[in-house]
């Protein structure tokens, strides 16, 4: 807790650039989350690259505990379109400029190897 500070504006500092470089608005501290219409081809090809990323939030009503939470078929299909795309860039207090450098550019790369839009 004594480098809480610190450690929050390190990200903060990460996310301002993160947010510039990618066109995104993003606001959390502790995940960076873009879209990806390719989502899984880019964690493979991230992962090929050295890059580790991830998929952090699965819809609760796909898991077995929560499977009747009351919600409507519209919304249901609205929320896994949200969750195939969405990806979590790697954002943690340590990373140094080259690495988020690396992962800004391996982002761009792919959108644009596929032409891809957020």
């Amino acid at each position: 807790l004594m480098r809480l500070d610190e450690n929050n504006a390190k990200r903060k500092r990460i996310l301002d650039i993160y947010n510039k470089a990618l066109g995104y608005n993003n606001k959390s501290d502790y995940l960076y989350r873009i879209n990806m219409e390719d989502r899984d081809g880019f964690i493979q090809y991230a992962l090929k690259n050295k890059v580790e990323c991830g998929v952090h939030f699965k819809p609760l009503h796909l898991m077995k505990p929560f499977q009747k939470i009351p919600m409507s078929k519209e919304d249901k299909i609205n929320v896994e379109e949200v969750y195939k795309k969405t990806v979590s860039l790697p954002f943690y207090d340590t990373m140094t400029d080259k690495e988020v450098n690396k992962v800004i550019s391996l982002v761009k790369k792919y959108e644009n190897l596929y032409n891809l839009n957020k």
